[in-house]
């Protein structure tokens, strides 16, 4: 997936407490993505 490259690529750049950010935000798309499945 496309997106999962873009990430990959913003974390090789982040710095610490952007990289947790980043992660953080990946986990509350996941789980919007399941509510949505579910739907």
């Amino acid at each position: 997936m496309m997106s999962q490259v873009y990430l990959e690529m913003l974390r090789s750049f982040a710095q610490p407490s952007f990289q947790s950010y980043l992660e953080q935000m990946e986990g509350e798309l996941d789980e919007y993505i399941d509510i949505l499945r579910i739907n």
